[in-house]
């Protein structure tokens, strides 16, 4: 899925949210140090500022809602039951069976992961500066005429 159709997605799917939790934007906003609007503005995809997963998981975390309860929704991801031994993992019709939301929430993490250790990775070392300057010691001498 294109990165912006999933900043589309999350955007309503939080407004869903706050709308289920009858919580205001603005109560989210103070609850976060968010000046008035902020959020407003994130909600509203294409137009800077863009909604980035760490305001995502800084809503989601105000609401009280685990990330996978929420990116379970969001994607119809339905929970899984109790794993049977004799099952192999897949769903009638040999398709991958719904994930658990442990799953999801394992996964998520791990994307945002990799995602900073590539950013990481990719950030450029510093260079190496000249060397700090000294100070020069002052004599304790009385001083030269």
């Amino acid at each position: 899925m294109d990165p912006s159709h999933e900043v589309v997605a999350w955007s309503r799917g939080l407004r869903v949210l706050l709308a289920q939790r009858g919580a205001s934007q603005r109560a989210v906003e103070r609850r976060l140090g968010w000046a008035a609007g902020y959020l407003s503005q994130l909600l509203r995809p294409g137009r800077p500022p863009e909604l980035k997963a760490r305001h995502l998981l800084a809503v989601l975390d105000a609401l009280d809602e685990p990330p996978a309860t929420f990116f379970s929704q969001l994607y119809d991801l339905a929970p899984r039951p109790a794993a049977d031994p004799s099952d192999d993992g897949r769903a009638a019709g040999g398709r991958e069976a719904p994930l658990d939301l442990d799953e999801v929430e394992r996964r998520i993490v791990a994307a945002i992961q990799r995602e900073l250790d590539r950013r990481e990775a990719a950030r450029p070392a510093p260079r190496p500066g000249p060397p700090p300057h000294r100070r020069r010691k002052k004599s304790r001498g009385k001083k030269a005429r």
